[in-house]
Order: structure tokens, then sequence, then C-alpha cells
């Protein structure tokens, strides 16, 4: 049995319009999708160390640092880690920043290191990141 050409027009017509109205809605959500995640990554600190220093004092080495905040308000964290004669230890800091805001963080090292090894080859490491 076949059909008649006209009894297709209305059914495709009403999808037509179905189809547009999901490809808008589609597009729509996309957007404000899109634009949700590209604030969120523009709008998160930028933070740089500004200072940094390390001191011994008897077995306990100190680290500290001066984190500045140079985007949007949040929290960072400041990274130090100690090395010397083959030994090391990492710790980390969670600081909350406004923009523009610096901030001192003072990190403490307990380590035994072997006699001789501060002050030889000792070193240390600062950085930050957004958290």
């Amino acid at each position: 049995m076949s059909r008649k050409p006209e009894s297709f027009y209305p059914k495709i017509k009403i999808s037509m319009r179905k189809s547009t109205i999901i490809a808008v809605s589609i597009f729509i959500i996309a957007v404000i999708i899109g634009a949700s995640i590209l604030l969120l990554v523009i709008n998160r600190p930028n933070p740089e160390i500004t200072s940094h220093n390390g001191w011994k004092n008897g077995n306990t080495y100190y680290v500290e640092v001066t984190v500045k905040n140079n985007g949007a308000s949040g929290w960072v964290k400041v990274y130090a880690q100690i090395d010397s004669a083959g030994q090391f230890e990492k710790q980390e800091a969670r600081v909350y920043l406004e923009n523009g805001e610096s901030k001192p963080k003072t990190f403490l090292f307990n380590i035994d290191f072997p006699e001789g090894a501060i002050g030889q080859d000792l070193s240390y490491t600062t950085w930050a990141v957004a958290d």
C-alpha cells in the first residue's frame, strides 16, 4: 500500500521544529557550560614566590617563603623542599590569598643530616600553585 506524499509534510514540519528547539537548547546549554569552565580557569589565583630564605638552628632547618597572588582570590598551595647528602623532605601549606595579597609561610624541617652535610651540599626549593 502506498502513502500519499502529502501525509508526510505535517510530520516533517513538526519534527523540524522540535529538532530546531532541541538543537538551540543544546547550544545554549553548551555555551553556559563553556562559559562556566572558562570563568573557573580565568578566575584562578596566580601565585608567585616573591622571597625565600633558609637557615639552620640545631637539627632544624627553616625555609621562609613569601607568596604573592597576582590573580583572582583563592586557595594557593605553597611548597618547600630541602635536599642534603641524598636526603630530602617536601612540605606543603595551603593559604588563602586575596588578589594582590602577600603572606609569609615558614616551613620547619627536622632532619638528622650527616655531620658536616649542612652548608656543604644543602639546597632548598620553593614553589606555589593555584589549588
